[in-house]
């Protein structure tokens, strides 16, 4: 929690600071959220492994997250200069989150498909099985896509409308 508030104090330093413009601020905030992302990652002894353990995974996913909300909680607090700042900061949070959540597992398999599954049982229509429960699972991803562009949009309209208003 300590690293988390003190990454929040650079980054509304960084924020605001008197700059050229958003991109400089942001990718100054970009790069010191990587940087945490690679201190935590060093910490939990994932850097050095390309398949971290799944406990470290889950470890560095709840960081992020946690971080990710606090960051967002400022980023809605914050005037409009320096959102950008921390809306980059977020996204870069997200994209990480999502990096990590691709990565394998020490001893095991593809993301959210145990080990068990990740190679058929010599059996033809066991490995169909196999592949129908993957594409499901793909096919339900998909779908919750669409209703995150939805929500986003519709979030993006209010905030609109919240802005005319005051």
């Amino acid at each position: 929690m300590h690293d988390i508030a003190a990454l929040l104090a650079a980054l509304t330093h960084i924020a605001g600071e008197p700059c050229s413009g958003d991109d400089e601020r942001s990718s100054r905030a970009v790069a010191l959220v990587k940087t945490y992302s690679a201190t935590l990652y060093e910490r939990l002894g994932i850097a050095s492994s390309n398949r971290p353990t799944s406990s470290a995974k889950s470890a560095a996913d709840q960081t992020l997250a946690a971080l990710r909300g606090h960051i967002l909680a400022v980023e809605t607090r914050s005037d409009e200069p320096s959102r950008a700042t921390f809306m980059a900061a977020r996204q870069r949070i997200e994209m990480a989150r999502r990096v990590l959540a691709a990565r394998l597992v020490e001893g095991g398999g593809p993301p959210g498909v145990p080990p068990s599954r990740t190679i058929a049982q010599h059996h033809p229509r066991a490995a169909l099985r196999d592949d129908r429960q993957i594409l499901d699972a793909l096919h339900r991803l998909g779908a919750g896509r669409d209703q995150v562009a939805r929500s986003r949009a519709a979030i993006a309209d209010s905030l609109r409308l919240l802005a005319a208003c005051a």
